[in-house]
């Protein structure tokens, strides 16, 4: 016979599937006036990132203020947003929007 199995059963805290958000978020340089586009899972923390001089692209122009910001299901989508705001039609949206 074989022995059943005893002591604690551990489980995973977290559901088998939770849906991922991605942003595509825009700063504004409080220094120098200029704007970096980027994308990240979690916004609050990379402006933190680039404000602490964390992002080598960013590190002169801090302190950075998020003056916008939109959400996508997929990385994917994300990445192809951030990718039209570097174009001149992009940053032509961009230069419409009020701060």
């Amino acid at each position: 016979t074989v022995a059943a199995a005893t002591g604690p059963r551990f489980k995973s805290h977290q559901p088998d599937h939770f849906p991922s958000v991605f942003y595509v978020y825009v700063l504004r340089s409080e220094k120098t006036g200029r704007r970096y586009v980027g994308s990240s899972q979690d916004v609050d923390a990379r402006l933190q990132q680039h404000n602490s001089g964390q992002s080598l692209a960013t590190r002169h122009g801090a302190p950075w203020k998020l003056i916008h910001h939109e959400e996508f299901p997929t990385r994917a989508e994300a990445v192809r947003r951030e990718r039209f705001f570097k174009t001149g039609k992009g940053r032509d949206f961009l230069d419409q929007l009020p701060e």
